[in-house]
């Protein structure tokens, strides 16, 4: 599975299903392809602004869409679109875990579980939210301030938060909505 942003920052980005054991077509002379044609690519669907993380499981793909502030729900059997899923502002990071789908919203500094409805913690500590992993059944987010950084555990079960580590240090400015986007 392959996601692009689009060209311009206001354009959808792209999910393209790519098989790269699919057969070649027979070259027919004076048959022009369309643009961005390619014999690999399967399926292809538009969906939200700046598709920052995609995971998949059996059934979907999860794309987070951070100029959106949206979760795009694809179903793998036709490659539609099932649903889309509001998230706080910049969703960025996506994981899976235990079966259940969650998303790392960077600047709206949530966690939020993706599904209709899905219920959403703010992040308590220090820092804008950027990495995100699965230990153990449990969350795990690293947050960056401009003098602070934090890394936390989320238990899904209880739906709390204990902080791992902190350490100051000084970052400068670490959002990437902002001139640093590089961080």
């Amino acid at each position: 599975y392959l996601v692009r942003t689009g060209e311009k920052d206001e354009d959808p980005s792209i999910l393209q299903v790519i098989n790269p054991d699919a057969p070649q077509p027979e070259a027919v002379e004076g048959e022009e392809k369309p643009e961005g044609y390619s014999p690999y690519v399967e399926h292809r669907l538009e969906l939200g602004v700046t598709a920052a993380s995609v995971v998949h499981d059996q059934d979907h793909l999860y794309v987070a869409n951070f100029d959106s502030d949206t979760v795009s729900v694809i179903s793998k059997s036709g490659f539609t679109q099932e649903a889309e899923i509001p998230t706080g502002d910049g969703p960025l990071k996506l994981v899976l875990n235990r079966g259940r789908a969650w998303v790392l919203s960077h600047l709206g500094r949530s966690l939020q579980e993706v599904k209709e409805g899905g219920k959403s913690w703010p992040w308590p500590f220090e820092g804008t939210p950027d990495g995100f992993f699965t230990w153990r059944g449990r969350l795990v987010i690293t947050a960056h301030g401009e003098k602070t950084m934090s890394i936390a555990l989320f238990d899904p079960e209880e739906g709390t938060f204990t902080r791992l580590h902190r350490m100051d240090y000084p970052f400068g400015e670490t959002r990437f909505d902002s001139a640093n986007v590089s961080f």
